[in-house]
């Protein structure tokens, strides 16, 4: 499912900042909602829409569960103008969770989305459209890290991903294992007693206090021969999960790799954008509505290499 223009709902009360977790009162009266989810992406994005008839201009406030235990909070904040069978004023959301979903686990249940008390069902298509749905700015990237990891014998590999689940899916390796903020920070810890021939860190490094003690973990995490991809944002807004703090082009995530330990002669760096994707994202995300989801009809994938919205880089330990 392709979303199209959403229009930006000014909501007759205020919940303050959209990157709070807003709740409803507990003696405010039960709202009927209706709703459901509809969109997924392995980036970890939930998406769908969410309805009080009798309250239309009032946003939802949406919970994300995990065996019943509260991972991700969002409201609704943007109309869903491509469900022309429904009214105007029937609200969106887009919210990111900083855990791996398979989508066939909201099918199964061991997910819920909840909109004030009330679970929201997921399309029953999710399970097969997730591994396909990717934000424009980072098509090309995902293509291009996956060709170069793919290429590799991964499945004689012990790897580890920090703050993301992607990689399991996308490759077999030996064995896989994943840590994530706050129990395991970058600034500060490695994992005890085991080493690994590759680590990711996808849209890590930026949310990082201290980068250079980052890479000097991971390089120490690594194997001989082992290697590390990392992925950045550049031309795309401050977003504080918790907290924002770098931003690198290609040259300048090389360095940071060779500070970190790393041979500058075995770093391969790349990025991509262009001047159309930077600024629709812009916009989208001065609205709330969140990166423009891919669509070959429309987006052109012609790189723009003084405009980058994204830099990556794979480093291998000597």
């Amino acid at each position: 499912m392709e979303f199209t223009k959403h229009e930006v709902i000014e909501p007759t009360q205020s919940f303050g900042s959209l990157n709070e977790s807003p709740r409803p009162p507990e003696n405010r009266i039960a709202r009927k909602i209706s709703g459901v989810v509809d969109g997924f992406d392995w980036q970890g994005t939930l998406s769908g829409w969410a309805l009080d008839k009798a309250n239309p201009d009032v946003p939802v406030c949406i919970q994300i569960l995990a065996d019943g235990q509260e991972i991700a909070t969002g409201v609704t904040s943007f109309r869903r103008q491509d469900l022309t069978w429904a009214p105007l004023n029937v609200a969106g959301f887009q919210i990111d969770i900083n855990t791996f979903i398979d989508p066939r686990q909201l099918i199964e249940g061991k997910f819920e989305v909840i909109a004030e008390g009330q679970r929201l069902s997921p399309l029953k298509s999710l399970g097969d459209m997730g591994a396909e749905k990717v934000h424009w700015c980072r098509k090309v990237m995902n293509d291009r890290t996956r060709e170069i990891v793919s290429a590799l014998k991964t499945e004689r590999m012990d790897a580890l991903e920090i703050s993301g689940g992607y990689w399991r899916k996308v490759c077999k390796w030996k064995t896989y294992d994943s840590v994530h903020f706050p129990d395991f920070d970058l600034n500060y810890d490695v994992v005890p007693n085991k080493q690994f021939d590759f680590i990711f860190a996808e849209q890590v490094l930026e949310h990082v206090k201290y980068p250079y003690r980052a890479v000097k973990n991971v390089h120490r995490m690594l194997r001989s021969g082992g290697r590390f991809l990392v992925t950045t944002p550049f031309l795309i807004h401050i977003h504080g999960v918790p907290m924002d703090f770098t931003r690198w082009t290609e040259d300048g995530l090389k360095y940071l790799l060779e500070e970190g330990g790393f041979d500058v002669n075995r770093c391969l760096t790349g990025s991509w954008g262009n001047v159309e994707c930077a600024i629709a994202d812009l916009r989208a995300c001065s609205e709330w509505l969140g990166w423009n989801w891919y669509d070959p009809e429309k987006h052109s994938l012609e790189n723009h290499p003084r405009f980058p919205s994204v830099v990556w880089g794979v480093a291998q330990k000597n």
